[in-house]
């Protein structure tokens, strides 16, 4: 039970879990060097979060989500003042719809509550208050899955930072530039193309806070726009977890390559294999992606496997002692199987008729693609 006063003996998640249990009404204030956020809960429901700090302005957090390009941001920046806030600004000029305003305080809440996972040290005062706070659009998010997101990814980004600062050179990666694919994160790309050391980019390039730098960095990371010569995937996989998951893309590529040789028009296959990249983003995010020419990108399908939460969230799932071994390879082995079968529909769908077509067809249809003991 957390009483009102300081708060100390608590991580920040273990707090907000006894707040929310206790179900307790006031107001959690975390203060920070030169920031402060307030926490609002009402029986021990999350109904409102501020903030002092710049980067957590609803402005900043729809931008870095690419909810808004980088020209309407500017647009609606110029018209706030003491009577028209940024939300305001972007239902006037037609950019947001009511929906979309209550959709952005609710990223804006939530990104909020996850970055005080991020601080290893907090001043923690909770105000408990009987008075229902007052609020113009009550939020609604799962606060409890916001935690536990938000130290999923902490840990991740943490230990990213760490291994940043000891190889201090991050390299694009030219292939995977798409994954930069708003506004916000071609602006970091920009900023790496001109300064690619991590060092300089945190402490003077980026106008964002260190924290929120690379979260940016780690986002592109994940993404497959930065190179692995960081070794950074190496601190969370084994070499035989590599090797395995290693297995299951060759054997998926193997596919590829056989349905690739029966097409001849460079319109219909970029056709398919677009549709199974969004596939991909779907399952694994936009790190994993298929190349139209080679298949699948291994180095940044194992990275999303990885870093990706869901995939994390597929181990949970067994109770063994390998549960990583055993259900995250056979996971990945139903995706990339589910897209070579995306492709064979979309081709078929573009009336690619022919032998070889045909052959290959059945030589997929006889492959145990699902069957993960093949790669053991």
């Amino acid at each position: 039970m957390i009483e009102s006063g300081i708060v100390s003996g608590y991580t920040v998640p273990s707090i907000f879990r006894a707040l929310m249990s206790g179900r307790a009404s006031g107001v959690l204030l975390c203060a920070g060097e030169a920031f402060e956020k307030k926490i609002t809960f009402w029986h021990g429901k999350v109904v409102a979060a501020s903030s002092n700090l710049i980067d957590d302005r609803m402005g900043e957090i729809v931008f870095r989500r690419g909810a808004i390009s980088l020209d309407k941001f500017i647009e609606a920046a110029e018209k706030v003042n003491q009577k028209t806030r940024f939300g305001e600004a972007l239902i006037r000029s037609g950019v947001f719809t009511e929906l979309d305003l209550w959709d952005a305080l609710n990223m804006q809440a939530r990104e909020i509550v996850a970055s005080l996972c991020y601080y290893s040290a907090l001043q923690v005062r909770f105000e408990a208050s009987q008075t229902q706070p007052r609020s113009e659009m009550a939020l609604q998010f799962d606060c409890d899955e916001t935690v536990k997101k938000a130290i999923f990814d902490a840990e991740r980004t943490k230990k990213f930072w760490k291994v940043c600062e000891e190889k201090q050179i991050l390299q694009l990666d030219p292939l995977s530039i798409a994954g930069a694919d708003c506004d916000f994160l071609r602006d970091v790309v920009g900023i790496l193309e001109k300064n690619s050391n991590f060092g300089e980019v945190v402490g003077k390039e980026s106008r964002l806070s260190p924290i929120y730098t690379v979260r940016a960095l780690f986002e592109l990371y994940s993404r497959g726009v930065l190179k692995e010569n960081l070794g950074f995937t190496q601190h969370f996989v084994s070499e035989r977890s590599a090797e395995l998951l290693n297995s299951v893309v060759e054997h998926g590529n193997f596919m590829f390559a056989e349905l690739k040789s029966c097409v001849e028009s460079e319109v219909d296959w970029s056709s398919a294999t677009a549709a199974v990249n969004r596939l991909l983003n779907r399952h694994l995010g936009y790190g994993a992606f298929v190349q139209t020419e080679s298949g699948f990108h291994s180095a940044n399908i194992l990275r999303a496997c990885v870093f990706q939460q869901n995939c994390a969230q597929w181990a949970a799932t067994s109770a063994s002692a390998n549960c990583w071994l055993d259900v995250v390879p056979a996971a990945l082995s139903d995706i990339l199987y589910e897209g070579i079968l995306l492709i064979v529909f979309e081709l078929q769908n573009r009336r690619i008729e022919s032998e070889a077509f045909t052959q290959a067809r059945k030589m997929i249809d006889r492959m145990r693609f699902s069957d993960i003991s093949m790669f053991s």
